[in-house]
């Protein structure tokens, strides 16, 4: 429903990938504020929306941009990159609850979601200016 609800809505898929990755990147800032059990909760909640948001619009933004005949040579490679992300994602995150702590981890892991909001600014950007 929610992803339907947004279809209607009638904005570019970056765009709302754009929006649930602030959703994501709001969740790692959360998790520091307080370990009372509202925030971690609240975190959930937040990475939910974020990620039924993002992930269906970023998939339909590679399939829209592929030519015509090589939409499966762009999702394979969309969910190669995926795949390799939950790979390296865990164990990142691991190593960095070890050695640093957890709310080092979630502001690292914030930074990240920043780096990739502003990449995903600059691909939007780009595009508006391809498509004038």
């Amino acid at each position: 429903p929610l992803v339907h609800l947004l279809e209607k809505w009638q904005k570019p898929p970056l765009y709302l990938t754009f929006i649930g990755s602030v959703f994501i990147m709001l969740t790692f800032l959360v998790l520091n504020i307080a370990p009372v059990i509202v925030i971690p909760v609240l975190g959930m909640i937040l990475l939910t929306l974020g990620e039924m948001i993002s992930f269906p619009f970023s998939n339909t933004f590679a399939m829209e941009r592929a030519k015509r005949g090589k939409k499966g040579d762009y999702m394979a490679l969309y969910t190669l990159t995926f795949s390799i992300a939950h790979i390296i994602g865990p164990n990142m995150g691991m190593q960095l609850s070890h050695k640093f702590g957890f709310q080092a981890t979630w502001f690292v892991m914030a930074g990240v979601m920043g780096v990739s909001l502003l990449l995903l600014y600059i691909l939007i950007q780009r595009l508006q200016t391809e498509n004038k």
